[in-house]
């Protein structure tokens, strides 16, 4: 697992800007040094938070000149803060959930990740299944190692580069509707270009490189997304018996 103190200096002084505590927890994809591609941090505490230090929080992070806030969510089980942070000039979304309960148990979670990945099946989202199933082996490593390393492949192979470059256009089409820094959003979409060049399992036809603009973003997204889905739905299918669905 990679170790946050080992993560660049300004990474770790927007985790403590948008955590209430010292004890929290890198997770998800971002967590794991098998995982080559991710495009955001999630962060998880449980510490008992006060309307009052909530307000104060957020207010501080929208203070912040490196940092926005998108949202956050204050429910009876848990807070959820959602960030986009300007990483050495690269959006990054950072995320925070603070659990007021515990969290859900190992079996819990295996009932839980069940379920998303028949819903995520069901609605066409093919990749995002794959992630959910990831975490799923991955409560039993030992029992599932051969599992977890052919998900890593897969994970971490050119399909997992076109995630990370939509994932990348999403933060940016979330980042142009709460901030004006037209350069900062150019320069992200310069980067996610020069990237969509490596991608190969798929075809890019030239004109989708004319659509790294804000006007055409949307389309783009829709066009390399269905790309994405198509391309794992036969990676679902071709593994069908391994993964039991």
């Amino acid at each position: 697992m990679i170790q946050t103190k080992n993560l660049p200096i300004e990474l770790q002084e927007d985790f403590k800007l948008i955590t209430f505590g010292n004890n929290y927890h890198l997770i998800g994809s971002a967590s794991i040094n098998s995982i080559t591609y991710s495009s955001d941090y999630d962060l998880n505490e449980k510490i008992i938070v006060t309307d009052k230090q909530l307000k104060d929080h957020i207010n501080l992070i929208k203070k912040h000149k490196n940092i926005w806030l998108v949202d956050f969510h204050n429910t009876k089980e848990y807070i959820q803060i959602n960030t986009i942070a300007n990483i050495n000039g690269v959006l990054t979304d950072i995320n925070n959930t603070i659990f007021h309960s515990k969290q859900p148990t190992k079996r819990q979670k295996d009932i839980l990740l069940k379920k998303d990945i028949h819903e995520l099946i069901s609605n066409k989202n093919y990749f995002k299944a794959i992630k959910r199933m990831y975490s799923l082996i991955s409560l039993n490593p030992r029992k599932n190692k051969i599992m977890i390393n052919y998900l890593t492949e897969f994970l971490n192979s050119n399909i997992g580069l076109l995630s990370s470059i939509i994932n990348q256009l999403n933060i940016i089409k979330n980042f142009s509707k709460i901030a004006n820094e037209p350069k900062l959003i150019f320069d992200n979409l310069e980067i996610s270009k020069l990237k969509l060049n490596k991608v190969y399992v798929v075809k890019i036809e030239d004109e989708l490189f004319k659509m790294f603009n804000m006007k055409s973003i949307d389309k783009l997204i829709t066009i390399l997304g269905k790309k994405l889905q198509d391309y794992t739905y036969d990676f679902i299918n071709i593994n069908k018996k391994l993964f039991k669905i």
